[in-house]
């Protein structure tokens, strides 16, 4: 009944059915970080280089406020590495898409990272610091702008002073 294409696309699946579950199951689980830890490893192995028919629902999920929140909110960094890996799985992805899909479907997935990026950094900024090195490495050239964003995001501890204040004094 069901076709599977290449790269383990399913064709004729409604992936919905699923999409569905995971949200509720985010929605449920959300502050329990064991199983937002393995929920995490489940979407790694989902991930859109493997499954690519499943790839706009992924990035919802990973990107879904409770999940992220849940994540890397935490005080003691546990969810961290999760995060960090689901990061590196969105941005290899972005990076597949340049020469394999039309320019409409990577601009629209380029988009959502810059995004997921730019809220990651607003309300994150400890952990985009903590993971920058590991996520610029895998950084292609063309993305400036994304690792520009990384690059300046600083420790909420740290605070910036203008420069027309510091010149005055």
């Amino acid at each position: 009944e069901y076709c599977i294409g290449g790269n383990a696309m399913v064709l004729k699946y409604d992936m919905i059915i699923y999409f569905d579950a995971l949200i509720e199951l985010i929605n449920v689980i959300y502050d329990d970080i064991e199983f937002l830890k393995m929920l995490a490893n489940l979407l790694h192995n989902l991930r859109p280089l493997l499954m690519p028919s499943f790839t706009l629902s992924w990035i919802q999920l990973i990107t879904e406020h409770h999940f992220v929140y849940g994540l890397v909110k935490n005080n003691d960094r546990q969810g961290w590495p999760a995060m960090s890996i689901l990061l590196a799985d969105y941005i290899v992805s972005v990076a597949y898409t340049v020469d394999t899909n039309p320019s409409e479907v990577f601009d629209f997935i380029y988009k959502s990272l810059l995004r997921f990026i730019l809220v990651l950094v607003h309300d994150f900024s400890d952990f985009i610091v903590a993971i920058v090195p590991e996520i610029t490495s895998i950084l292609q050239p063309q993305f400036t702008q994304v690792r520009n964003i990384l690059l300046s995001a600083y420790p909420s501890d740290v605070t910036l002073v203008p420069i027309s204040f510091a010149m005055k004094n």
